[in-house]
């Protein structure tokens, strides 16, 4: 019989931020790779335009996956900021707070 082995629980959720994380190390990792072979490609004089093609294609999606990984942030954050009843804003000094202090 075969045994199922669970790591989480139900009492820990999985954060979806985890999921863009490893495809932003996997693309990352294969940016930098073709970064690599570019460069080599560059310097030994072979053709080296569908190297820079794929780079920059590797180079976008790393760009948009970490722009949505920041507005999932961003979005998680606001979330927790309203549940706690905590309004997040830019730093108010205490005499623009409280009104201006009359001398």
């Amino acid at each position: 019989m075969a045994r199922v082995i669970r790591v989480r629980n139900a009492a820990s959720p999985r954060d979806p931020r985890e999921t863009l994380d490893v495809f932003i190390g996997a693309v990352g990792f294969f940016a930098f790779a073709f970064f690599v072979i570019t460069v080599v490609c560059e310097l030994t004089g072979q053709d080296a335009l569908g190297w820079a093609l794929t780079l920059l294609a590797f180079v976008v999606l790393l760009a948009v996956l970490i722009a949505a990984r920041r507005r999932m942030t961003a979005r998680r954050d606001r979330a927790r900021a309203s549940a706690d009843g905590v309004q997040r804003g830019p730093a108010v000094d205490d005499d623009t707070a409280a009104g201006r202090r009359q001398r």
